[in-house]
């Protein structure tokens, strides 16, 4: 009988800069967390957003603004919870209405895809053993009376390596799909180092980049000297620090064009009100002179 191990996680230690300050809870959501009897895992989650991120800031419109929070992944290092827990505990804040967020990219990869392509490289290894064996043993014809290529007694391939038997698995036990890649990142499986990644961006890109990621580290308790030498390294949660910056960056790109957006629609109505305005001058002038002529 096989036991399953528990993965213990425990909160990191936070840095003592991270703790100054403080932040302020009403009793009406105290009552709220009280009343739904949140988990310690939802409380530990909801504390740390407030310590990250104390601020209800709006936009000159009055639209919510929303900040950069970090992946998934850091939050539950960060408290000690899974990345499957912090989903299910950020879905359960934002029904209580105590703490609001937004998906800005949606990510995906095609697993059937990827089933496909491991069958298709099965299969064609299957056919070469086929072809080197016919070769070797010149008795043993590929139609032969004996070994029938679709011999209603047997399975498609062999008994070993079933395709499509009706009482065997479409996979084999012997075989498994490909490695997916990595569920976090942004880049295609092509793009695997900084170096790589860094290309991928012209002169203009690669410069507001860095000054993101400069901006975004310069209150760090260790100083950090050679930005790119640090983006190429993984962070503790075992991710690229390049691909987390970069996701971020992106954010912070669609937030202030939304913002830019939303600033210029009340001037361009007042330019538009105000052409209207010439034309209709410009119309009453030429009536006026076509009155005295």
């Amino acid at each position: 009988m096989t036991t399953k191990r528990r993965i213990i996680r425990r909160p990191q230690q936070f840095e003592e800069s991270k703790m100054e300050g403080y932040f302020m809870i009403s009793k009406r959501d105290a009552a709220i967390a009280i009343a739904n009897k949140l988990t310690g895992n939802q409380c530990r989650l909801w504390l740390y957003l407030m310590m990250i991120d104390p601020f209800a800031d709006y936009t000159p419109g009055g639209e919510i603004k929303y900040h950069d929070l970090p992946s998934i992944a850091d939050i539950g290092v960060a408290i000690g919870s899974s990345p499957e827990t912090i989903e299910k505990d950020l879905r359960k804040l934002r029904t209580l209405r105590l703490y609001d967020y937004r998906t800005v990219t949606v990510q995906g990869h095609n697993l059937t895809s990827a089933r496909a392509k491991a069958e298709a490289e099965r299969l064609s290894k299957e056919k070469s053993k086929i072809g080197s064996k016919a070769s070797n043993h010149k008795t043993s014809a590929y139609l032969s009376s004996q070994e029938d290529y679709l011999n209603p007694d047997e399975d498609y391939l062999n008994s070993n390596e079933v395709y499509l038997s009706f009482n065997r698995d479409y996979l084999s036990s012997q075989q498994s799909p490909e490695a997916l890649p990595n569920e976090h990142s942004i880049a295609p499986h092509t793009i695997q180092t900084y170096t790589d990644f860094i290309q991928t961006l012209s002169e203009e890109e690669r410069a507001s980049f860095l000054n993101f990621c400069k901006e975004k580290t310069k209150n760090l308790s260790q100083q950090i000297n050679d930005i790119e030498a640090w983006l190429a390294h993984k962070n503790k949660a075992g991710q690229n620090r390049w691909q987390v910056y970069y996701e971020q960056y992106l954010a912070m790109q669609h937030n202030a064009a939304t913002v830019q957006q939303s600033q210029s629609q009340p001037c361009d109505k007042a330019m538009r009100q105000f052409q209207q305005e010439i034309e209709q001058q410009r119309q009453f002038a030429m009536q006026a002179w076509r009155d005295k002529s």
